[in-house]
């Protein structure tokens, strides 16, 4: 086996009627095959979730205008209190609540590489589910649109405890009722605005990376870090205090659903996690392949969202990829600015995480897909990445 002959079946088996739950399958039968401890771990993920909860909201923030028209406190102070309940169950904490409609399964197919005494543990993956054609980039006004979610949250929470408190006082105040009804209607119109884009969104018309190119699409990372893994069961390189999980994401891309059930469950900083006694207290690392083999020209993804510069890139790291990229192609790391998928979901948890991805050059510059001849040096600053690691003195 070789990643020219992991691509290319990657690619074949994308072209069939199923094609993720026969990338999933072969890819775990793959590394079973050479020896790895390989777990298939099923979850659920909601598509249109932006759309599902952006129609409840401005269906819940209506009724809330008309109980308090109708001076029915209690059902005002329940709709008040259910908007931001639904936004933190469904885009927090990924629980279905109205979006369970759009609910789909999928599998994250993860291979353990333990070692006797870990000092740290290091994950590295990719997502092997593709889209039959992805929605343009939203632009700087649907971002704007989002960012305002969290206020008009906290601003029906406030309105609906406001009406428990008028409702458990036993007083009423029309003064006070007629702040709440202005504010709701602020929330309303909003949240009219906010489903109006999420609709619209969803709506749009595919980007280039449909049809054409979907079936290609991160097949270089899928290949590279299968090869990895095969390396990996053969002590090759041989890790004395690593602990390395190699982990492919099935879900939606572009939401980063299969990262994030996968983050969740570990522990770490901000939660207990599910994970075996040895696992525990570890200090952890993510490493995100994307676009792996489009050339031998590396570089880490600054997240485009400024606010999440400053959790999200890990100094460290950088350093440490950079000088296995200088070892294995002579070229220092770049940096690039796009959306982050994966990764997010570490992030969130607190870890030291960075995404490198391949720039484009040469032939695949044209076509943005991968090329076979990219895919060893893809394979071998990685492992260089995990020696590095392995060298490193923890304190």
């Amino acid at each position: 086996m070789n990643p020219g002959e992991l691509f290319e079946k990657i690619i074949s088996l994308r072209s069939g009627a199923a094609p993720d739950k026969d990338v999933a399958e072969y890819v775990a039968s793959t590394l079973m095959s050479a020896g790895a401890r390989v777990q298939v771990q099923p979850f659920r993920y909601s598509v249109h979730t932006d759309v599902f909860v952006g129609a409840a909201a401005l269906l819940l923030s209506a009724l809330f205008l008309f109980s308090l028209l109708r001076r029915w406190r209690r059902a005002a102070f329940s709709l008040g209190l259910a908007i931001p309940l639904i936004l933190l169950f469904e885009l927090a904490l990924d629980i279905h609540m109205v979006s369970r409609p759009g609910v789909k399964k999928a599998e994250n197919v993860v291979a353990q590489f333990p070692v006797q005494n870990p000092a740290r543990r290091v994950i590295v993956g990719t997502h092997y589910s593709i889209e039959s054609g992805l929605p343009e980039h939203r632009g700087r006004f649907e971002a704007t649109v989002s960012a305002f979610l969290l206020p008009m949250s906290l601003a029906m929470a406030a309105l609906g405890l406001l009406q428990l408190i008028m409702y458990l006082g036993s007083f009423e105040s029309e003064d006070a009722r007629t702040v709440m009804f202005v504010m709701g209607a602020v929330c309303m119109l909003y949240y009219a605005l906010w489903f109006g884009k999420s609709l619209e969104a969803d709506m749009r018309p595919r980007s280039r990376t449909g049809a054409q190119t979907g079936v290609s699409e991160n097949a270089g990372s899928i290949a590279a870090l299968g090869m990895v893994a095969r390396d990996l069961s053969i002590q090759d390189p041989r890790l004395q205090s690593t602990w390395v999980t190699i982990a492919f994401f099935g879900g939606s891309k572009t939401e980063g659903t299969g990262a994030r059930t996968f983050a969740r469950k570990l522990p770490g900083k901000r939660s207990g996690g599910i994970s075996s006694e040895q696992e525990r207290g570890l200090p952890t690392y993510f490493i995100g392949f994307d676009e792996i083999g489009r050339s031998a020209r590396f570089s880490c993804v600054v997240p485009d969202n400024v606010s999440m510069n400053s959790l999200y890139v890990d100094r460290e790291l950088i350093r440490i990829l950079n000088r296995a990229a200088i070892a294995t192609t002579g070229r220092q790391i770049e940096t690039v600015t796009a959306a982050v998928t994966d990764s997010r979901g570490f992030v969130e948890r607190g870890f030291p995480s960075v995404t490198v991805t391949a720039l484009e050059e040469g032939n695949a510059s044209q076509t943005g897909q991968a090329d076979e001849k990219y895919l060893p040096a893809g394979v071998a600053m990685l492992e260089k990445t995990l020696l590095a690691f392995d060298s490193l003195q923890m304190p």
